[in-house]
C-alpha cells in the first residue's frame, strides 16, 4: 500500500526528484512549485470551504512531468507522484489541470491554475530565472509573463 502523501513529503519528494534529475533548471523548478504553493495559501485565505493541505500539496508537485516532457507535464507530473503516493481527487484535479488548456472541476484547482500564473511573480522564483539567465531574461519568459498577465482577468473571473 503506498503511503499517503503529506505536505513535508511532497516538499521532499519535490527537491530530491531534482536534485536526482541533475536538471540545470532544477532550482528555478523548486522555487517555481514552491511560490505556486505560497501563492495559493494567499489566494485560498479569502475563500471558504478550500482543502489547504490538498492545495499546498498539488503546489508542490504540479510541475515534476516537466522533468519528462513540457508537452505532457500535467500527465506525467501525476504519473510520478502517483508512481509513489496515495492522493485524493483534490490534488489529481490540481495537478492535471493546472495548465492553459485544463479545465479544474474542484475550487482548488482553480485557485492553483491562477496561482501558477501568478507565481512568477515571487522574488525566489525571479531571482532563479536572473540567476539562470544572467545579463538577459530570455524571450520565453517574457512571452510567458505577458501571457499570463493578460490572462488575469479571465481567471479572476473563474475563481
Amino acid at each position: 500500500m503506498k503511503e499517503k502523501l503529506t505536505v513535508e513529503k511532497a516538499k521532499e519528494f519535490t527537491k530530491k526528484l531534482l536534485m536526482e534529475s541533475g536538471s540545470k533548471d532544477g532550482e528555478f523548478w523548486y522555487n517555481h512549485m514552491k511560490a505556486v504553493s505560497e501563492t495559493c495559501l494567499v489566494l485560498a485565505a479569502r475563500e471558504e470551504n478550500v482543502d489547504l493541505e490538498s492545495l499546498e500539496i498539488a503546489g508542490w508537485v504540479h510541475d515534476l512531468g516537466y522533468l519528462v516532457s513540457e508537452e505532457s507535464h500535467a500527465k506525467y507530473s501525476l504519473e510520478t507522484v502517483e508512481k509513489e503516493f496515495e492522493i485524493n481527487e483534490i490534488i489529481r484535479d490540481c495537478i492535471i489541470n493546472h495548465g492553459n488548456s485544463g479545465d479544474p472541476k474542484t475550487k482548488e484547482g482553480k485557485i492553483i491554475k491562477f496561482a501558477d500564473k501568478l507565481a512568477f511573480l515571487n522574488k525566489d522564483f525571479l531571482g532563479a530565472i536572473l540567476k539562470a539567465n544572467p545579463g538577459k531574461i530570455d524571450k520565453e519568459y517574457i512571452d510567458y509573463t505577458e501571457m499570463a498577465l493578460k490572462r488575469i482577468p479571465k481567471i479572476l473571473g473563474e475563481l
